[in-house]
């Protein structure tokens, strides 16, 4: 996990979010969640190059979007 941290960005009350989820802890795979919640949060993850869409998962450098 330290040289590829697993990092999932979400948001509440987000369907495609929950069974990313449920994925990643069905797999055993230890990760870190980033809840997008406000308005600093959202502007933040898009300057990060995610887009405007959750759910998106990262391990190390790369980004998968569900």
């Amino acid at each position: 996990m330290e040289p590829f941290p697993v990092v999932l960005y979400s948001a509440r009350d987000c369907t495609p979010c929950a069974a990313a989820r449920r994925l990643l802890l069905g797999r055993g795979v230890p990760f870190t969640e980033r809840l997008v919640a406000g308005p600093e949060d959202f502007e933040q993850f898009k300057r990060l190059g995610f887009g405007t869409e959750v759910p998106v998962i990262t391990v190390g450098r790369r980004t998968q979007r569900a």
